[in-house]
């Protein structure tokens, strides 16, 4: 058996789903921001040639995530449809508001809003517009807000909206609007604003979905959205362009067909001009200029695709979109962050490549068994030695190794192979700056502690060198800058087999006549015969006088019958212990008064954070973990107890991806803090090597 490190893996109930299909279902042909067409195309739908053959157009590289869980922002809910205005100059509430979808379940539909003065880093403020809980309302499913500044100051919202969308049932989108003073909250204005047969015999349109509104150059309301004509009901949106007087009154009847096939429009004024982004159902996604707002050309211009690492995304990999002048003068685009055939969970931003480059690697971490020793590719360095535990008994390894295998498999296997240990230092436990130091290459699941005479260490399995693979090592400092490595051993394993992984190191005071020092709590499983084969991962434990050399102890702490249990960590929170693992998709939990017998409690889940390392400060005690959703990054949070039955997550990150350094990619996880001698706090934390995702 080998480390599988933890990930989590969000599961969203049927009745959710349905309400989601009803959010974002329109008659405009799949994406991957929304289900597929509820309606068959009038023809097949053609093969879509691959973004490197439209080497002519504009080229986007996607910057990572804007507003979702990933980065702290937002809960984790379906997230769909960002639209983008310009506050006020000087408004305190900062320089940009983005309006986006938020689905909650069936009925709770809701437009949200968030503020940001730079357009990277946005904060959630509230509820725009709640859609209506009875299921005929016509806006018991609404979204798609687009946001026009009215000449007395207040705000129009338009949106699509329909009643419950019912499986096999086409929505019956219409276009409404809604009316603020402030921006903050919205008060739907009466009527519709693009109405759709039946609810109005005299419409053209039987569908009339996501679109875009703006002020063309000569003071007319102009609007471009995804509609459907009673003799198109079957086949694709298309994008009709439409005008209106007073904002309120649109001439529907005249409304132009401008982009055959074409949906989820964005409109933003630039140098000037109207410059439209929209997805096509068969090809791609395509920009189109007007120089007025009132004409447009029918000549689309397609853009390519980029994702963080410069791979080229095909047709869908962008959707809903939405736009920004930001800061520096630069356009900026935002649009779904949707992973495989799932809804879209965040929002994320993107730049053209001329004005980015290419940024670094925006994955999930996936959970990768751990297997035999290949070779690392990069230079070996020197450690700092000079401290508490004697002299060094092992070099780690600098760069990564090939995923294990003859040959290697391909592609972004993970395990410790690709993984690195950092570093960060904190005043508070709260506010953590990196070092930019590496504690080791090919390494994983610190554990961290500091004893009594001031000696830190960090307990973790490594890859390299060959003399520990597998194996839970050591490393030792006073100041969290230099360090010494120390093998650590484990005897008289019986009846599993004889590794241990995922290591969790407590100190435990001797009571009632029983022995002062350490207990290791770690991963392994019960010995097969047959080869190729291993029982679940259970949990286990050894006692050592010295931190160093364990001895097993009989028994299992814990473990759960065909499931593996992975990643133990354990706290003693005033007269009892407890204990917090995964494998689940969450955090098991147990309670012990003696730190061997474990009884299991509910799971323990609050705000999808993966518990990992727990310590006591002054006014209680502090839990770190991580949150690793679907489609995002994984970053690092906190939380707080005084009792271990009541828990309060702190608020904001502790710490998130920086690929400036150049030392990181994909995500921090796997937090391990402790206090040093000198006060501040340190944070020992795993990523991947960049190097890693890069080579050939």
């Amino acid at each position: 058996m080998t480390r599988n490190p933890k990930t989590f893996t969000f599961t969203i109930a049927a009745a959710v789903m349905a309400a989601l299909t009803a959010c974002t279902a329109l008659a405009v042909g799949p994406s991957r921001t929304s289900p597929a067409n509820p309606f068959p195309p009038a023809k097949p739908a053609q093969a879509q040639p691959p973004n490197s053959a439209r080497a002519t157009g504009e080229t986007w590289v996607r910057q990572g995530i804007a507003i979702g869980a990933q980065v702290g922002n937002e809960t984790q809910n379906v997230i769909l449809m960002p639209h983008i205005v310009k506050l006020d100059t000087g408004d305190a509430r900062g320089a940009y508001r983005m309006f986006y979808n938020k689905t909650l379940g069936p009925g709770q539909d809701q437009i949200s809003y968030a503020d940001s003065n730079d357009g990277v880093a946005w904060q959630a403020k509230g509820v725009a517009l709640q859609g209506s809980n009875d299921p005929t309302n016509r806006t018991y499913v609404l979204g798609g807000a687009q946001i026009v500044r009215l000449n007395d100051g207040r705000w129009r919202m338009y949106y699509r909206a329909s009643p419950k969308i019912n499986q096999g049932t086409p929505p019956a989108y219409g276009i409404f609007s809604a009316i603020s003073n402030d921006g903050n909250t919205f008060t739907n204005e009466p009527g519709v604003r693009i109405d759709i047969q039946p609810y109005a015999a005299d419409s053209p349109f039987v569908l009339a979905g996501h679109g875009a509104f703006f002020v063309a150059n000569d003071g007319t309301y102009g609007g471009i959205f995804s509609g459907n004509l009673a003799s198109e009901a079957k086949s694709p949106s298309s994008l009709y362009l439409i005008f209106s007087k007073d904002g309120l009154t649109w001439d529907v009847k005249g409304a132009k067909r401008i982009l055959k096939d074409y949906h989820d429009p964005t409109v933003v004024k630039y140098n000037g001009q109207y410059v439209m982004y929209a997805m096509n159902l068969h090809f791609y996604t395509a920009k189109v200029v007007s120089a007025d707002g009132l004409n447009w050309g029918a000549t689309p211009e397609p853009i390519n695709l980029l994702d963080e690492q410069g791979k080229t995304l095909d047709t869908g990999a962008i959707g809903d979109v939405g736009g920004m002048v930001a800061p520096n003068g630069e356009l900026w685009l935002f649009s779904n962050h949707q992973q495989g055939q799932n809804p879209s969970m965040a929002i994320a931003r993107w730049r053209k490549q001329a004005e980015s480059g290419q940024s670094g690697p925006s994955q999930v971490m996936l959970p990768t068994l751990h297997a035999p020793p290949v070779q690392a590719l990069v230079p070996t360095p020197t450690p700092q030695s000079g401290n508490p535990s004697g002299a060094n008994e092992f070099t780690p390894c600098s760069g990564y190794a090939n995923p294990p295998g003859s040959p290697p498999p391909t592609g972004n296997v993970f395990g410790p192979w690709a993984s690195r240990l950092m570093t960060a230092l904190s005043d508070d436990g709260i506010n953590f700056t990196r070092t930019n130091r590496i504690l080791s290459d090919q390494a994983d699941v610190p554990d961290a502690i500091t004893l009594e005479n001031g000696e830190t260490r960090v307990y973790y399995i490594t890859w390299c060198p060959d003399a520990v693979r597998n194996k839970i090592v050591m490393a030792s400092t006073r100041d969290g800058l230099t360090w010494t490595y120390r093998k650590v051993t484990l005897n008289g394993v019986t009846g599993t087999e004889a590794f241990a992984v995922d290591p969790t190191v407590e100190r435990v005071v001797g009571e009632n006549g029983s022995p002062s020092g350490y207990r290791l709590y770690f991963t392994s499983s019960v010995t097969q015969n047959q080869p190729n084969q291993r029982m679940p991962g259970q949990s286990y434990s050894a006692f050592s006088t010295d931190g160093i050399t364990f001895t097993f102890e009989p028994g299992v702490r814990f473990g759960i019958s065909g499931q593996d249990v992975l990643d133990p960590n354990v706290l003693r929170i005033g007269s009892v212990w407890h204990y917090f693992a995964g494998g689940m998709g969450g955090n098991y939990h147990a309670i012990s008064t003696d730190g061997l017998t474990f009884t299991r409690t509910s799971n323990f889940d609050q705000d999808n954070i993966l518990l990992a390392n727990g310590l006591a400060v002054g006014d209680g005690y502090r839990y770190y973990g991580f949150v690793q959703s679907m489609g995002g990054l994984a970053y690092i949070r906190s939380l707080h107890t005084t009792d271990g039955v009541t828990w309060r997550t702190d608020a904001g990150n502790r710490l998130m991806l920086d690929e400036s350094n150049g030392l990181e990619a994909i995500g921090v996880k796997d937090p391990a803090v402790t206090r040093l001698a000198n006060g501040k706090y340190l944070m020992v934390y795993s990523t991947i090597i960049p190097e890693y995702l890069k080579r050939r």
